[in-house]
Parts: structure tokens; C-alpha cells; sequence
């Protein structure tokens, strides 16, 4: 399957930037076997915390869109945000 994003946007430039934000943010997140900080996944992607914020809210659309109800974003206050997804589920996004 891959990480392939539609992201609704009508500009072919912003759907393209928000694309790779979305595949660079989960694809963070899939090789993280723990917790990673949002100051992290900012300093990682360059990007405020809220736009990470933002884009985690996009990437929880998408996984429930192409129905990986078995791979959830994990988010701790204090701790940070993960993955949650058995071997299986993430060979189907990588």
C-alpha cells in the first residue's frame, strides 16, 4: 500500500507540501518504537508544534480513511506520541 496521501487541498503545490509533511511525520512515527516528543517531531520536520499538530489530526483522518483501524497514533501528555500498529499494519503503510 505505501503512503499515499489526497489531502483535499485545491492547490497543487500546498496538496503536494502537505503530502510529504503527512508521509515524513508517519513515517517518523513508524520507526520510533517509543515515545517521541512534538518538540521532536518540530525539530525533526521543521515545522511548529502546532502545524505537527495539525498534521497528526490529517494523519488520524487518513489511517481511519484506508481502514487501518489497527494502527493508532498514541498521544501521553507528558510523554509524548507514538504509533501503535502490529508488524503487519506497518509493512502495509511502509
Amino acid at each position: 500500500m505505501g503512503l499515499v496521501f489526497e489531502t483535499g487541498e485545491t492547490n497543487p503545490e500546498m496538496a503536494c507540501s502537505t503530502a510529504k509533511y503527512l508521509q515524513q511525520l508517519l513515517l517518523l512515527l513508524l520507526e520510533q518504537e517509543d515515545y517521541v516528543t512534538l518538540q521532536d517531531l518540530s525539530d525533526s520536520l521543521k515545522l511548529s508544534k502546532r502545524s505537527i499538530q495539525n498534521y497528526l489530526s490529517r494523519a488520524e483522518a487518513w489511517l481511519l480513511e484506508h481502514h487501518l483501524e489497527h494502527v493508532r497514533i498514541v498521544k501521553k501528555q507528558g510523554t509524548g506520541i507514538r504509533l501503535l500498529a502490529e508488524s503487519k499494519e506497518r509493512q502495509r503503510l511502509i
